[in-house]
């Protein structure tokens, strides 16, 4: 992605940046102030997007108080080593079981694993010590039985306390906020990445004109969301759903797991494929921003 902006002349990334403050004049956001080994830079801007994540600094800072859409739970995450039989067409597959959810996701170099676990039981899961959790995958992701040897310390792993929802507003003057900036998603799906890239999408259709001419409003700011938020709604909605029937029954170690009927339907899994891929809708690049 940096290798393809680099093509623009006024294209400039800067790496290991801090942002630890918005500055602001007269309630508009005309840039931020960052930190990069030590030394203070500020950078001004007609426009500054919050894409950071669904922990955004940029939100804080902003003052923008995130909605919960549904409960928050634990996952633990992790890489383990791709394997010459694995199929390369496949990159993203889901485990389900009694007492067990596994996402798993090709990243070309190994596999990202995402295990949810029950919330609140991960200093049991480390007392009980690496052997214990390198065994749970083994037992239940027999593919990964000698890959899990690869586990070798606990820095290797990273506990993500996942909460899903989504802001009231989007926008400030001068800011904007996008992806799980302005909507964490539950890992239920994996439809964050694809949600995020058609943020962006709206994001250029809607701002690249009135930035080139240097009329930027905030009522563009505001068409962002309002061409996005209910395809937003839509899918956290089905997250949400989603979360109930799989991840919390999938975790309950006293009854077995059984897939809904509708789920075993061929149309219904290639809809949430399709949905998963895709998103609600398509969100295509105006023709007349492509210059």
């Amino acid at each position: 992605m940096v290798a393809q902006a680099q093509q623009y002349p006024h294209f400039q990334v800067v790496m290991a940046a801090n942002v630890r403050e918005l500055v602001a004049s007269n309630g508009t956001i005309q840039g931020v102030r960052y930190w990069q080994q030590g030394v203070c830079y500020e950078v001004r801007a007609s426009l500054t997007i919050g894409a950071d994540g669904r922990g955004s600094k940029v939100r804080q800072l902003a003052g923008i108080k995130l909605l919960a859409t549904a409960p928050s739970i634990d996952v633990l995450s992790f890489r383990l080593p791709l394997g010459a039989e694995d199929c390369q067409e496949v990159n993203l597959t889901v485990h389900i079981g009694q007492g067990y959810y596994f996402a798993l996701i090709d990243r070309f170099d190994g596999w990202q694993v995402y295990y949810t676990i029950p919330k609140g039981s991960y200093p049991q899961l480390r007392a009980a010590g690496l052997d214990t959790l390198r065994r749970a995958i083994a037992e239940r992701l027999p593919q990964f039985q000698e890959r899990v040897q690869s586990l070798q310390d606990w820095s290797q792993t990273s506990l993500l306390s996942v909460q899903s929802g989504r802001v009231d507003r989007w926008y400030r003057p001068g800011l904007l906020l996008i992806g799980d900036a302005a909507h964490p998603s539950s890992p239920v799906g994996g439809v964050g990445i694809t949600a995020a890239i058609q943020d962006a999408i709206a994001t250029a259709n809607h701002v690249s004109q009135p930035l080139g001419t240097h009329r930027l409003q905030t009522h563009h700011l505001a068409a962002v969301q309002r061409q996005r938020s209910w395809a937003i709604w839509v899918l956290q909605t089905l997250q949400t759903m989603s979360q109930k029937q799989f991840v919390a029954k999938a975790l309950d170690p006293n009854r077995p797991f059984r897939l809904p009927l509708s789920f075993r339907l061929p149309w219904v899994r290639s809809l949430i494929v399709r949905v998963a891929a895709f998103g609600i809708w398509p969100v295509r690049l105006q023709r007349s921003r492509r210059r």
